[in-house]
């Protein structure tokens, strides 16, 4: 069995499928995605039943954190965009968001699984919750702010997403897989064998990256 990291899809269902099939998914192969899965793409919903129906394992993302936050305050200043994927859902799809956690661990692969990714002073225990959805970067400690994945330190190896500017980031103890599909971008994921850890040379682990082209630019990068 092996396991699939899926970076960003943000309702891109068509590529999500298109990737699964580039990668050959079959049944026993499990899915890990990085969050982020819905909101600002043309089928949310459909993301969530794929999602749903293959049991993936989510690392909640702000935009499901958004979307989740509509329902519990019933979507009192929120974007339309999360209004509008919080109506299509239904009662399934709503448990099944809502169990979503801020981490999945992953100790067959010696890896950990967050959206955005983490203060590198921190243990797990004791990061966040926004900062598990938001963050970037970090600080240094000559003040500089660079890519949090610089001056994280594991093991676990993290694989994240959130950070579609960036792109594609291969760091000592981290992967980021948001290749920005909504905006035009790739659907890009990591596969791994069973029992396989994430592979410490960069070269190596390139060679676990697969990606298809995303049909459509379905939102604007200069748009928040």
């Amino acid at each position: 069995m092996r396991t699939i990291f899926i970076g960003d899809i943000h309702g891109c269902a068509d590529e999500l499928c298109d990737l699964l099939d580039h990668v050959k998914y079959q049944a026993g192969d499990a899915l890990v995605l990085v969050g982020d899965i819905i909101v600002r793409g043309p089928q949310s919903k459909r993301v969530v039943e794929i999602a749903r129906r293959e049991n993936a394992r989510v690392a909640r993302g702000n935009h499901d954190a958004r979307v989740i936050q509509c329902r519990d305050d019933g979507g009192k200043k929120h974007r339309a965009e999360h209004q509008q994927v919080a109506n299509e859902l239904d009662e399934d799809d709503w448990a099944f968001l809502e169990a979503t956690p801020f981490w999945i661990d992953l100790p067959a692969h010696e890896a950990r699984c967050v959206h955005a990714g983490i203060d590198p002073r921190k243990p797990i225990e004791l990061q966040e919750e926004r900062a598990l959805v938001t963050v970037r970067t970090a600080t240094t400690e000559s003040g500089e702010e660079v890519l949090w994945g610089q001056l994280y330190e594991g093991p676990p190896h993290i694989v994240f997403g959130h950070h579609a500017i960036e792109g594609l980031q291969f760091h000592p103890w981290a992967t980021g897989l948001d290749t920005g599909c909504v905006y035009g971008g790739k659907l890009t994921a990591l596969v791994l064998d069973a029992g396989e850890p994430v592979p410490q040379k960069i070269k190596d682990r390139r060679g676990h990256i697969h990606a298809v082209p995303a049909r459509a630019k379905y939102h604007d990068p200069k748009k928040k």
